[in-house]
């Protein structure tokens, strides 16, 4: 991707889609040492950062319960 440039919102959903489907319906405690929302926010992050341009990551554990990574 170039810097500053808009990415077309169906290839951004498609690439989160792919990184999601990696965790859904698999056991958390086989993916990850200590599946907490930081380690997971973490890794959703790190698998799309070189794919899209990225400012940060928000993973919801309820309606007011979230856990944010943003970039450097």
């Amino acid at each position: 991707y170039e810097e500053n440039m808009v990415i077309e919102f169906d290839k951004m959903k498609k690439l989160c889609w792919e990184t999601i489907e990696q965790l859904d319906h698999r056991n958390l405690n086989d993916l990850f040492d200590f599946p907490t929302s930081e380690n997971i926010t973490e890794w959703i992050f790190e698998n799309l950062k070189d794919k899209i341009p990225l400012h940060s990551v928000k993973f919801f554990e309820g309606t007011n319960k979230y856990c944010e990574i943003t970039s450097d």
